[in-house]
């Protein structure tokens, strides 16, 4: 019996050790086409790999896949599942790095991965579902292939959900260094694009690289949670480019980007049905316009943003070409420079563009709009020092006394499309009234268990996942508060009432066909769940349906 207990235990702990590492004890090669499932420390990638029609596959927590040439990954399957851990990722990469730097040879890089949904061809349309990824040291090269996407090409319509993606050091002849996504509805919740980069050097055509993070046209998708970071573009849109495109951008981070127009963020041609919400854009460069933000032809909402300290020749923060007219509520700009004097904060090219601010905090008011003039609305705008926290993971946060708090759009209705969280994940309005950029003032923000003293934690948590109508989820409260769950879909639309309920303190669990019914959860697909108990804004977490 001691016996059978000492194996047990070993199997036991054998286990977990498989769950927390992914390994397996062995390596695969393949090339062609693939199928089925990727069990293995690593799988060696010998030619171009292909995922036909109809076809599966799924690779499983912790595999490296490691491609030893110039080949690339080509996706028309069914339904590719690629879901590691937070302690075993999945890692896309390449076996030899020399020349990665040249975007006019193969060397150094492998082709990416390219997502081919519904063409019109009359093929479903795939479902991907990528967590806990990490795709780096990928190319999109002069004169092979598409030359866009270096990292990852999706075009055509299909269910594509990439959570917790990283997109590390890909590049692209012309746009989307990171990734490149055409007439395609994904969502990009918390990823991250570190160091990616579109464009070449310059030449005699003249063709200049965008979105050196990610490129984005004639899609329909949700950026949300996810940071931008040394990003570069030749051309426009140093961390994301949208051209003819409908994004929901919340809850961002965009810092130290670079390009030539719109050093974070550039726009073109673009009117989106919601717009740009709770994001920070700090210490962009560009070298000539925008620092911050360029926008060509664009009609929109950027509410609740906190653009500040961005650099470049004309318009520091923010500017506006070829009949831009953007709204601006609640937005901070601050600290961005310019060479041309009264340019600092925004720069107007045309006499058709305009743009509009209400409630909002201006460093300098209107006399650092520069250009063809200021003629719009400027409404309840302030001017002071916003009062920075100017430390710890949020320094662009408010300090007790800024200005800036209770200071936005006394009429939330105008805001409905705006995530409930802040940047900082708290709750988005306290005190009845909204603040004034991407972070809420939490002067009570710490509900504490009177019998622990501690900071309540919620503990949302969804079991099994991929979920299913069968899936719980769980909670717990501290005291006893009105709590209500939504769900939300992946351009942020709620897909149906909310379940509410007074609840005790302690411990809770329903199935989610108990709390939302069979009509609410479609399978193969992503949903957002966000709980609030109080006035306060729990836990969101975000569902893979199977």
């Amino acid at each position: 019996m001691k016996g059978f207990v000492m194996t047990l235990l070993l199997l036991v702990l054998a286990g977990q050790a498989f769950g927390q590492t992914g390994r397996y004890g062995q390596n695969i090669y393949v090339e062609g086409e693939v199928s089925g499932h990727w069990a293995a420390d690593t799988v060696f990638v010998t030619g171009d790999i292909y995922l036909p029609p109809f076809e599966y596959l799924e690779i499983m927590p912790g595999v490296r896949v490691e491609f030893q040439g110039y080949y690339g990954f080509v996706v028309q399957g069914e339904e590719l599942h690629v879901v590691g851990t937070p302690q075993a990722p999945i890692v896309f990469t390449v076996n030899d790095t020399t020349g990665l730097h040249d975007i006019y040879i193969p060397d150094g890089g492998w082709k990416g991965i390219t997502i081919w949904g519904d063409l019109g061809k009359g093929l479903p349309g795939p479902s991907v579902d990528f967590q806990h990824v990490h795709i780096e040291y990928a190319k999109a090269i002069h004169g092979q292939g598409l030359m866009h996407g270096g990292g990852l090409y999706v075009e055509g319509s299909g269910q594509f959900g990439f959570y917790r993606t990283t997109f590390f050091r890909n590049q692209a002849y012309l746009y989307g260094g990171g990734a490149y996504v055409q007439h395609a509805s994904p969502g990009f919740i918390h990823c991250h694009f570190i160091e990616n980069k579109a464009g070449h050097p310059p030449s005699e055509e003249e063709t200049y690289g965008a979105g050196g993070g990610l490129f984005g046209k004639h899609s329909k998708a949700l950026l949300q949670d996810s940071r931008f970071e040394g990003n570069w573009a030749s051309g426009v849109g140093g961390g994301l480019c949208l051209d003819s495109a409908d994004v929901s951008v919340f809850n961002n981070v965009f810092k130290y980007n670079y390009a030539m127009i719109g050093g974070a963020i550039s726009y073109l041609r673009s009117a989106p049905s919601t717009g740009m919400a709770n994001n920070l854009v700090a210490f962009n460069e560009a070298t000539f316009f925008g620092g911050g933000i360029a926008m060509l032809t664009y009609w929109g909402h950027l509410v609740n943003n906190t653009i500040v300290y961005n650099h470049t020749v004309m318009g520091g923060g923010i500017y506006l070409n070829e009949d831009a007219r953007p709204l601006f509520r609640n937005t901070i700009l601050w600290g961005n420079t310019a060479y041309v004097p009264n340019d600092y904060q925004m720069f107007t090219w045309d006499s058709v563009s305009s743009a509009h601010f209400y409630y909002s905090l201006v460093e300098g008011g209107t006399d650092g709009f520069g250009g063809a003039g200021f003629d719009g609305d400027f409404v309840s705008c302030l001017q002071d020092d916003p009062m920075f926290m100017e430390e710890g993971d949020h320094p662009f946060a408010l300090q007790a006394g800024s200005p800036a708090i209770v200071a936005g759009c006394p009429d939330t209705h105008e805001l409905a499309f705006i995530p409930q969280k802040d940047l900082a994940g708290n709750a988005r309005i306290m005190n009845d009234r909204i603040d004034i950029g991407a972070y809420e003032f939490q002067d009570d923000i710490t509900f504490v268990c009177p019998d622990a003293g501690q900071a309540e934690e919620m503990a949302l948590q969804v079991y099994p996942h991929p979920a299913t109508g069968s899936s719980i989820l769980s909670f717990s409260l501290c005291g006893p508060a009105r709590v209500s769950l939504q769900l939300h879909d992946a351009l942020g639309r709620t897909t149906g009432p909310s379940w509410q309920k007074e609840l005790p303190a302690g411990k809770h669990a329903y199935s989610l066909q108990e709390l939302f019914g069979r009509g609410q959860l479609d399978g193969g697909t992503w949903y957002v769940l966000s709980l609030t108990a109080g006035h306060r804004t729990g836990r969101t977490v975000v569902l893979t349906t199977r």
